[in-house]
């Protein structure tokens, strides 16, 4: 008896309980018209218009491509009360991502489109690009002094790329490829290919430029029974540590000779300076008597052989003295000549020299 007078109230609750919860239940209907959600009790009458229904979920708008920029990217859902948004909505690094959007009750309600499967949303992250047109890479010219050189990268740099260089700080002399490597995030930055450049190293030249030895030209003569030398001599002030020494530089001899002109230096980083050369020119000279006496001359006949004689410096080698007739007995006058002819001497123009007097040979 006791048992059912406490069986009975629970069953009143029970039956009170759902009566409230039938009362209270809302009912979501699509209007035929305008497809808007109209909400509702289950025993409202003024629905006979809407077709009862699930609830059209609008997923919003949403981004699925950003560029890496070392900040976090969200596409721009976010779950609610009707959908759920998991995977990959936001991201920092360049990839590929996905993120799905699935409804929570898929017995109630379905998206706009009248399906209620789960959208996969794709989106990615490209990588982001360096402006490395302004990046410099070039070639130098550098000359060799012993110590070690190198070439750098020109440009505004970005602070996070470092670069390593191959081939880089040499010293010897020649032709240096140097390649130029860049270190970077490659995982959000598009490649920033490789740069090469031509580092040649090469021994100094000295400058030769103000540095002449002009050519000589002289006339063979004779001075105080000496012929004169002629010489070429250097124009200019030498490159400190440079000397000059002549070849074949000295000649009093007619004729045209060539001088040898070497510079030498000992620094080992400088190039051999060229030899050059100059020219000495001796011209023939021009043969002149002096001090010379050939004169006409008388004398008393008696009987004796007379002649003229040529008094003078001594001829130089190579030259001939001929005479005409030059002995005479006889009363009379007599014309005789000499003849000078430089035959072989070729430090004198060729030359014939004619002088001429009268020997008389008078009576008592």
């Amino acid at each position: 008896m006791n048992a059912r007078k406490t069986i009975l109230p629970i069953i009143i609750v029970i039956l009170v309980l759902m009566s409230i919860i039938t009362a209270a239940t809302v009912i979501y209907v699509m209007d035929k018209n305008n497809g808007n959600i109209i909400e509702g009790n289950a025993d409202d009458s003024d629905n006979s218009d809407g077709e009862i229904g699930s609830i059209a979920i609008v997923l919003p708008d949403y981004k699925t491509s950003f560029v890496y920029d070392n900040t976090e990217h969200f596409i721009g859902l976010i779950s609610t009360d009707k959908y759920t948004i998991s995977g990959d909505s936001r991201a920092t690094n360049a990839g590929e991502y996905t993120a799905i959007a699935y409804i929570n009750d898929k017995n109630l309600n379905s998206w706009a489109e009248g399906s209620n499967k789960d959208i996969v949303i794709k989106w990615r992250i490209e990588k982001s690009r360096y402006n490395s047109e302004v990046l410099t890479f070039e070639d130098a010219d550098i000359v060799a002094n012993g110590e070690k050189h190198s070439l750098v990268v020109g440009g505004k740099v970005p602070a996070d790329v470092k670069i390593s260089y191959v081939g880089n700080n040499v010293s010897g002399v020649g032709t240096h490829i140097v390649q130029a490597n860049f270190i970077y995030d490659k995982n959000n930055y598009t490649e920033i290919m490789p740069r090469k450049a031509t580092l040649t190293i090469r021994l100094g030249v000295f400058d030769m430029s103000v540095i002449k030895v002009p050519p000589i030209e002289g006339q063979y003569k004779v001075v105080e029974g000496e012929a004169v030398f002629y010489s070429a001599s250097l124009i200019g002030v030498l490159p400190e540590g440079v000397t000059v020494d002549f070849e074949n530089n000295r000649h009093n001899q007619a004729g045209e000779y060539e001088v040898i002109v070497n510079f030498t230096h000992y620094n080992k980083y400088y190039e051999k300076i060229p030899q050059i050369t100059s020219t000495i020119t001796v011209s023939k000279g021009v043969y002149e008597m002096a001090n010379y006496y050939f004169e006409d001359k008388t004398v008393i006949y008696d009987g004796s052989f007379y002649s003229l004689n040529l008094v003078s410096d001594d001829f130089p080698e190579g030259f001939v003295v001929e005479w005409s007739e030059n002995s005479f007995n006889n009363v009379g006058e007599y014309l005789v000549s000499v003849t000078i002819t430089n035959v072989s001497n070729t430090n004198y123009e060729d030359i014939e020299i004619v002088l001429k007097a009268i020997l008389t040979i008078a009576n008592k």
